[in-house]
Formats: C-alpha cells, structure tokens, sequence
C-alpha cells in the first residue's frame, strides 16, 4: 500500500533526525540551505528549550548560530 509505505518513511526520516539531533556529546550543528526548514527547527528547537532548559542547561547551546 504506497500510503502505509509513505507513512513508514516519514516515521523513519522523522526518527533518525531526532536521534541524530538528540545524541550529540558536545552539540549538535546542522546547516539549512533552506531558510524557511532553518526557521522551522530553530522555532522547535526553541519550543524544547522553553520546556527543558531546566532540566537540560547545555541544550542553550543548540539555538546559537554558526
């Protein structure tokens, strides 16, 4: 079924990004050429930290640009 499949991926994509996103020792860069995808998880990014800032004070580093 090409929607299950479509379905699947997405969770897939969407997985491996935070993964990725969540396992760096020291940070985590990522570049955008896109500036509206850049908009998009600096917004998220920044939604995460209203919540858990508390809980995780390293993770401000994630929002600065590079």
């Amino acid at each position: 079924n090409p929607e299950e499949a479509k379905k699947k991926a997405d969770d897939i994509i969407k997985n491996t990004y935070r993964t990725l996103m969540t396992r760096g020792m020291k940070g985590c860069y990522v570049y955008f050429v896109d500036k509206d995808t850049e908009k998009y998880f600096k917004s998220r990014i920044t939604t995460w930290l209203t919540f858990n800032l508390q809980y995780f004070p390293e993770a401000i580093y994630m929002c600065k640009s590079g």
